[in-house]
């Protein structure tokens, strides 16, 4: 289903672009620009958690999904995601160790001596 068509009402996408941080793009809802010229990292990154909230997986893998952010909305957005999916199993692969804080266990990769 991702990136898939998308059968949300106007009013639902409203909604979840203000959960996510990007109420100023609700005047724009239907316009087709190339966004990866025009948004910020923080804000794909952003609009990238609404689409997996959007088409609600079973499972989510994140690479560096909040590096482009805040810790406070790395915070918001993963209390979100939790919260609109909460049977979704969320995978991160990340630097920040504050993600961590989000999960429930942790595998930690070291790197090989020589």
């Amino acid at each position: 289903m991702y990136p898939g068509e998308q059968n949300n009402s106007d009013d639902e996408l409203c909604d979840l672009l203000d959960k996510v941080g990007l109420p100023r793009l609700k005047i724009e809802l239907n316009e087709r620009r190339n966004w990866s010229e025009i948004l910020s990292l923080g804000e794909q990154q952003k609009m990238a958690f609404m689409r997996v909230i959007l088409s609600a997986p079973d499972w989510v893998f994140l690479d560096e999904s909040t590096g482009s952010l805040d810790q406070d909305n790395e915070q918001k957005l993963y209390y979100l995601l939790k919260t609109a999916l909460p049977h979704c199993s969320i995978v991160s692969v990340a630097h920040r160790e504050s993600v961590a804080d989000y999960h429930d266990e942790t595998v930690l990769f070291k790197p090989i001596e020589s």
